[in-house]
């Protein structure tokens, strides 16, 4: 297993708030792991006043050198294209490890439609995604405990390996591995009926011994590894044990790239980005 420090990161910046925070994240990330961090800037971008090159040089230029002034490698790049398709080709170009992007939350209608950099950079990167929302700017930057939905897929595995890979190093560093065992509350109908209790029991006895497997498997890396399995709706649940075990951010499998899939099987991630009070860490 991967236990390795990260090595490069990148993080997207538009010189807004809610990419200021997303900064402080990564530069934060990078500092733990003496990671090179890359700064990146989409010419053009979602600003009511675009900038011009010069402005957005200066602009990352003054990011960099506050960075640099602690310590950190950094690195700047200006790119071309939309926001959204452009940011994630760039940084797997640069060999990063993972994406930061900043979550502008945008109201509830502009969040159904699915409008924002941040989840269009989900849909279509092949990198892992570290979403960061303007509200964790009001949060203790660490990453000492990490919440992973696991459901025992390859994506789910890539999630929670790497959120251990994030982790600190400390005594108290820890990885919570959930399973959440029952349909989500919407699939539960007159449609689909709810599964009859014989069958709940087996599949809760399924996931404990599933999370256990795992749990081993996990462990013996310098953290702290405990399985956890509840029921509920997917999001709701992993937002709901973040809080209670005080999580610095939640990891899940990511959306699939194929629209379809996306419509299928992609309300966990996208619900969690919208909806959680830590930022979100979406692994392929």
């Amino acid at each position: 297993m991967d236990v390795s420090p990260l090595g490069t990161i990148a993080v997207a910046t538009d010189f807004s708030e809610p990419a200021s925070v997303a900064v402080g994240w990564a530069h934060r990330l990078g500092a733990l792991h003496g990671a090179r961090l890359v700064l990146l800037h989409v010419l053009g971008g979602t600003r009511e006043r675009q900038l011009s090159p010069d402005e957005a040089q200066r602009g990352i230029d003054g990011i960099a050198a506050t960075i640099r002034s602690e310590g950190l490698r950094v690195e700047v790049k200006l790119i071309e294209g939309a926001p959204g398709a452009a940011l994630g080709p760039a940084s797997i170009d640069l060999g990063a490890d993972l994406l930061v992007v900043g979550s502008h939350g945008h109201g509830a209608i502009k969040r159904l439609l699915l409008g924002s950099v941040a989840e269009e950079v989900l849909r279509t990167a092949a990198l892992p995604l570290f979403v960061v929302h303007p509200r964790d700017g009001q949060r203790p930057i660490r990453f000492r405990t990490a919440l992973a939905g696991v459901d025992f897929g390859d994506a789910s595995r890539r999630a929670a390996q790497l959120a251990m890979r994030m982790l600190d190093r400390s005594p108290e560093a820890r990885l919570l591995l959930l399973s959440v065992t029952q349909l989500p509350v919407s699939f539960v109908g007159p449609e689909v009926p709810a599964m009859p209790l014989v069958e709940v029991s087996e599949v809760t006895d399924t996931a404990r011994e599933g999370v256990c497997r795992l749990t081993r498997e996990f462990g013996g890396h310098g953290v702290a590894v405990e399985g956890l399995v509840c029921p509920g709706a997917p999001a709701e649940a992993i937002i709901d044990t973040a809080e209670d075990r005080r999580a610095d951010f939640v990891a899940v499998g990511g959306v699939p790239r194929s629209s379809a899939a996306r419509f299928l099987l992609g309300s966990t991630a996208m619900d969690l980005v919208h909806h959680a009070a830590c930022p979100v860490l979406i692994a392929r």
